[in-house]
């Protein structure tokens, strides 16, 4: 009978999620995919406000042909006042806190984002919006979406259950994003095979 040598008992244990470094980049690999599609169907949702619910161009990001689709109120009611800035911010702040590796970078990229939303939000203040669509049409209308931005903040109305719903949509993707480990670096399988032949050998 051929003696099986250690090299070939522990080649197989290189492959997948066998080994515990393995394992923890599977689980958080998908457990990002599932945080991804999570995002995107909460985005999904947010955005039918605007075409269900909302008057024929309400958003200047949306051509007037995609929204005032429905009755305004007609399919989320009252919901609906505040719902896109929770799925929003809830949204973008999770797609983007799921990059990083570090779990600190990624409750600072949600946090960041969470920041840019109030910051929109307060520039629907009229005093605010008065002063930001100036900069916007004079030294900054080079900028990109300079003139999508500005139209949004003259036809924005400032509203606190809007706010209120923005933090609270950072805050739980934040909570979502803390309860997810630190990414391991990944290894080259040619490195793995190299380190354990050795481990074997010694």
């Amino acid at each position: 009978m051929k003696p099986v040598s250690p090299a070939s008992d522990a080649a197989p244990q290189l492959t997948g999620c066998a080994t515990a470094r393995n394992a923890g980049v599977c689980y958080s690999s998908g457990r990002n995919l599932s945080l991804g599609l999570l995002a995107c169907l909460v985005l999904v949702v947010g955005s039918a406000v605007y075409v269900l619910d909302r008057g024929s161009g309400s958003i200047a990001f949306l051509p007037p042909g995609w929204t005032g689709v429905g009755h305004p109120g007609a399919v989320f009611g009252p919901v609906g006042q505040w719902l896109p800035s929770l799925a929003h911010s809830f949204a973008f702040g999770l797609l983007l806190g799921i990059w990083p590796r570090r779990q600190s970078l990624r409750v600072m990229a949600c946090l960041a984002w969470t920041l840019i939303a109030v910051a929109f939000e307060l520039g629907q203040l009229p005093a605010v919006s008065h002063a930001a669509g100036a900069l916007l049409a004079g030294p900054l209308s080079q900028l990109p979406f300079a003139e999508a931005v500005s139209a949004s903040l003259r036809h924005g109305r400032f509203d606190l259950l809007d706010l209120v719903a923005t933090l609270v949509g950072g805050a739980l993707a934040i909570g979502l994003l803390i309860r997810s480990p630190d990414l391991p670096r990944r290894t080259a399988p040619g490195l793995h095979l190299f380190q354990s032949t050795l481990k074997a050998h010694r």
